[in-house]
């Protein structure tokens, strides 16, 4: 939430700094970089997280270690080095090029190692290191724009480069402070620790995270064809949307070593039903009728100087009704990648990717708001889908029904009888 928060600020730092249609091209070129960053982690930081809920010792923690870092350099210098040519293609800067192609390799490795930590249970370290990553870059635009010199796109993207570097260095601290707490005793070895295992099951999970941020790359690149003004709106309703969405994002982080672990021992999750999606669905309608009716969001936007994108608001009031379907089918992969099953995953937002693809060369002439509506009926059919690769993994109840069971038995319960007190 913390580094939703600090995103959210280095955001509209650029905004203020830069031309609408400058931040347009920015965001646009940061959302190149992040999905870039998708294949530069491959899958690792998960697979990491998983394999060290699955061990104990300090043996079998450096085995771990050892395979991940293997598994994880030679797709993060790949990566870097695509980057780096596609940054030169879009700014013709060959500085920008090196920095940006500099920069996947640590910021790769501080998602791994946070992830080994994490599964190791030090989960507030491990929450720590990205929240850092982008303090340090709003330190640095804003140290760059007080300077009086004039913000550009690339001040943007060395800043970001920059918190890359400030994360690695963090989380290779935690890695030493539980190499220091460490008094178990090993587990025996685990043949899924081996980098070629590590490598198969990152592979398709690299595929499906790819595939979840090219259904929000799509609308962009669609919407560049009309205009970057769009592109800045659309991204800006993003960026809002995703503050809360980190919630989702903490709990997912949460879930996969607890499953991890659970599959050892050979017990079910149980986790929550369509109806739960549905009853937060409708809440969400009422929702955005109150701040459609209010204008309440328009305000906001002019309140803190940014007339210009009042675009922003049907877009954001559109993707809040993609939040249920978004948290339930997060909750859902998480389970499939902690058992394993990144290659079901990957099938399925790999389809509708596809599906969403051809969809938007047709939505696209219905204007902007239709891109939004798009990605929403995406992550419904993620939800809805996902539920039947988790059938045998999970028990399914209600979370309101249980609320309402458990009100309605204490309501019937008499004063004074055995089972009140």
């Amino acid at each position: 939430m913390l580094m939703a928060l600090f995103q959210a600020a280095f955001r509209l730092l650029a905004i203020h700094e830069l031309s609408i249609e400058s931040y347009g091209r920015a965001a646009l070129l940061l959302s190149v970089f992040n999905f870039a960053l998708v294949f530069a982690n491959f899958g690792v930081p998960a697979a990491a997280a998983r394999l060290a809920a699955r061990s104990t010792g300090l043996t079998r923690g450096r085995d771990v270690l050892l395979s991940v870092t293997k598994a994880a350099v030679i797709p993060s210098l790949a990566a870097g080095s695509a980057l780096g040519i596609t940054t030169f293609a879009l700014t013709s800067s060959i500085g920008l090029a090196v920095v940006c192609a500099a920069g996947v390799l640590p910021m790769v490795m501080s998602s791994v190692y946070a992830g080994f930590v994490r599964g190791r249970g030090f989960v507030w370290s491990s929450a720590s290191v990205q929240p850092v990553n982008v303090v340090v870059q709003l330190l640095v635009l804003l140290a760059i724009a007080v300077s009086g010199v004039a913000v550009g796109v690339g001040d943007v993207l060395i800043s970001f480069c920059i918190g890359n570097v400030a994360a690695f260095v963090l989380s290779l601290a935690y890695i030493e402070r539980w190499r220091r707490s460490v008094h178990e005793l090993d587990s025996p070895p685990d043949t899924q620790v081996a980098p070629r295992r590590v490598l198969a099951f990152a592979a398709w999970l690299s595929l499906a995270n790819a595939a979840v941020l090219g259904l929000a790359l799509i609308p962009r690149v669609a919407l560049a064809h009309v205009s970057y003004g769009d592109v800045a709106s659309f991204d800006l309703a993003l960026l809002v949307y995703s503050i809360p969405q980190r919630l989702t994002a903490s709990l997912v982080i949460a879930l996969i070593p607890l499953a991890a672990a659970r599959q050892v021992t050979g017990s079910r999750i149980t986790l929550p039903t369509v109806a739960d999606a549905v009853v937060l669905m409708v809440a969400l309608v009422l929702c955005d009728a109150i701040l459609w009716w209010s204008h309440a969001l328009s305000d906001l936007l002019n309140a803190v100087g940014l007339t210009h994108y009042s675009g922003a608001e049907p877009f954001l009031l559109i993707l809040l009704l993609a939040a249920p379907a978004e948290l339930f089918f997060s909750i859902d992969a998480a389970v499939l990648q902690a058992f394993g099953r990144s290659r079901s995953l990957a099938s399925l937002v790999l389809t509708v990717l596809g599906l969403s693809t051809v969809a938007a060369l047709v939505v696209v002439r219905a204007g902007p708001n239709a891109l939004a509506l798009l990605l929403v009926v995406d992550y419904w059919a993620l939800y809805l889908a996902s539920r039947r690769f988790t059938q045998s993994e999970v028990i399914r109840r209600s979370i309101f029904a249980r609320f309402v069971f458990t009100a309605k038995a204490a309501a019937h319960l008499e004063p004074g009888s055995s089972k009140a007190e």
